[in-house]
């Protein structure tokens, strides 16, 4: 995954880390820019750098709450607090962001960021004579942002639309057996053959091209399908209706996806296949 937030050589020390379960975190969800406030005049306002969608923040030591160090190599040292308050203004949040090659201090508007929390990872870091312990790893708060862009990316998303209805010219006769033999090519293990009523399921399985569903997130996993036929028989032809089931996981959850169309498809190309050898 892109680091989205702190170079290698940068660690950020815990205080009091047992105590902590979840902290505040912000994610840039459009470009922007950090602003550094001298002073409480708004011509004192001065624009720091900009800031690209994907960057990590954390809140800076103006927030309250319990703080962390924020340790660049190992000899300097910069202050960030464990949570946000939403009453210390109505436009802004105060942060503090590795930028530039040092850590910068500012003010970002709050309609250009998401915020989250998340739950730190800590490790012990050596640093010449001194040991600093409770060290959070920044992949902890890096894969938090990038799970909350994600979450904001697909907030709208739509299933697609798809055909899943197939007329064949042959009779339901011959395009039962192809539709079996279709399946038993694709290794898919029957649960239910109920010829008097036209039905087929089988049980899920991986995904057989590995891109055939849509799901609402960037980071789907162990992709399942499980196909449900309808066959009805209109004596000189025969349609044939394919309901699939999509299933995956998302950070260890199983989450419901939707067909793209690819895999009915592919289906009904293995069955015209099967048709066309037994009428040879």
């Amino acid at each position: 995954m892109k680091s989205l937030f702190l170079p290698l050589s940068v660690t950020v020390a815990a205080l009091a880390a047992s105590s902590i379960l979840a902290e505040d975190g912000l994610a840039v969800t459009k470009d922007t820019y950090l602003f550094k406030e001298v002073s409480r005049a708004k011509d004192s306002d001065k624009t720091i750098c900009p800031l690209s969608r994907g960057k990590a923040l954390l809140p800076s030591s103006d927030n309250p709450g319990s703080r962390h160090v924020i340790v660049d190599y190992c000899f300097w040292f910069h202050w960030c607090a464990t949570n946000l308050k939403e009453g210390l203004d109505p436009q802004r949040f105060s942060v503090v962001t590795f930028v530039g090659g040092n850590f910068q201090k500012g003010w970002v508007p709050k309609d250009a960021v998401a915020r989250f929390t998340w739950t730190p990872e800590f490790h012990t870091v050596r640093c010449s004579d001194s040991v600093h312990s409770n060290v959070v790893s920044p992949a902890s708060y890096e894969h938090a942002a990038t799970m909350k862009l994600d979450e904001l990316a697909f907030s709208d998303f739509k299933p697609p639309k798809i055909e899943n209805t197939f007329a064949f010219d042959e009779p339901a006769a011959k395009v039962w057996p192809a539709i079996i033999e279709a399946l038993s090519d694709a290794q898919a293990p029957f649960e239910l053959v109920d010829k008097q009523s036209g039905l087929i399921t089988t049980k899920p399985i991986p995904d057989p091209l590995k891109n055939t569903m849509a799901c609402a997130t960037a980071f789907d996993e162990a992709n399942m399908v499980k196909f449900n036929i309808f066959v009805k028989d209109k004596g000189t032809s025969t349609d044939v209706k394919i309901n699939a089931s999509f299933s995956a996981v998302r950070e260890g959850t199983t989450i419901h996806c939707y067909s793209n169309g690819t895999l009915e498809t592919w289906l009904v190309t293995g069955v015209k296949k099967a048709l066309e050898t037994t009428g040879q």
